[in-house]
């Protein structure tokens, strides 16, 4: 996502980077020729494109209609994206915060000095856990993730796909994050091992793993009350449904037919409008057409890039981000719990 100093003109105009103009040139060349070829027949002493104008008019507030429409529906799936990934944020860190609250030796509930090891350990799994979950969601939704697959269910006649690049558990084909999660110290063999035989689910069998991890703390009195517990699956369940809430805007494109027609009328409006503008500003018609072009293809190309917040495009969100805070947020907990550094975990490799 690209941060910019909106004061700035310079900045703002001058950056080409991250820009729509690129997508929007070839339309501004294509209506330029017509614009032209209109001059040059309105020219001639025998054609005649003087018509009234009115359904033309007419046309071009229904795209305008049909493209801001698009894009206010763009701009609300970006906005709520943003809001969802700060609650899967705040949602993770407040798991974290509850959960080595619980699994202390010295927070007096089920107090065991024997045990301070164990829950050492416990909080340490509990960290990697959740960072594993924030990692898979954030591939999940930039379209990376991928799934395993058997080696003998590869077609030998197939372009080998940049996701399966391994095949190290024996008789599978592995996507690129289990491929490098093999030898990361984030990953146990078993975590690897459970996340191929997972599928597509690898999110719901983290998930899993995390609950199973937080029950036998209640069962050892960690908990003093049953809904202090509630309190810690009713975030799990919150991280849970907020994934749900992304998933469903980057699975579910604006539909079809809307979008289809809307570009439909969009290049009609604008491929024809030379013809309905060439007699009254003559030669200055491709200024004209040049501005609206610039305007209405722009607002479309807008609506396109906001549509998915969550892809690998330049202006979408930045789902890395979300893992390296939360990576960094459970690793200080722990610090300023332990009295000791803690592990800092790589995570830009997942993303390169």
């Amino acid at each position: 996502m690209i941060i910019y100093d909106p004061r700035s003109y310079s900045d703002i105009l001058l950056r080409w980077e991250g820009s729509v103009l690129p997508q929007v040139l070839l339309h501004l060349v294509g209506t330029g020729i017509v614009s032209i070829v209109a001059t040059i027949a309105q020219a001639q002493p025998d054609i005649n494109f003087d018509m009234p104008d009115e359904g033309h008019k007419i046309f071009g507030f229904l795209v305008g209609f049909l493209l801001v429409f698009r894009s206010t529906i763009a701009y609300n799936r970006f906005w709520n994206g943003r809001g969802f990934l700060n609650g899967l944020q705040n949602a993770s860190m407040e798991f974290m915060r509850n959960v080595c609250m619980f699994a202390s030796s010295e927070a007096g509930w089920g107090k065991d000095p024997e045990k301070a090891e164990a829950l050492k350990a416990k909080r340490q799994t509990f960290r990697r856990l959740i960072t594993q979950l924030m990692l898979i969601a954030a591939l999940k939704l930039r379209g990376t993730l991928g799934v395993p697959k058997r080696s003998s269910e590869s077609d030998e006649g197939a372009v080998e796909s940049p996701l399966a690049s391994s095949t190290n558990v024996s008789g599978w084909e592995l996507p690129a994050w289990l491929v490098i999660a093999q030898t990361h110290p984030l990953f146990t063999q078993k975590d690897v091992e459970g996340y191929t035989t997972a599928g597509g689910n690898a999110i719901f069998l983290c998930m899993r793993q995390i609950s199973h991890e937080v029950f036998p703390l209640f069962k050892e009195k960690h908990y003093p009350h049953v809904n202090m517990l509630r309190t810690t699956v009713g975030h799990i369940k919150d991280i849970l449904g907020i994934f749900g809430q992304c998933a469903a805007i980057s699975d579910t494109p604006i539909p079809f037919p809307y979008v289809q027609m809307a570009k439909v009328f969009t290049i009609m409006f604008l491929y024809t409008l030379p013809f309905a503008l060439v007699t009254e500003l003559g030669g200055f018609t491709i200024v004209a057409v040049w501005i609206l072009a610039l305007g209405y293809f722009g607002l479309d190309a807008i609506a396109t890039e906001m549509e998915d917040p969550f892809g690998l495009d330049i202006n979408d969100l930045d789902t890395k981000e979300l893992v390296q805070e939360i990576e960094q947020g459970s690793r200080i907990l722990l610090e300023q719990l332990e009295k000791e550094p803690q592990m800092i975990y790589d995570i830009e490799v997942f993303f390169d």
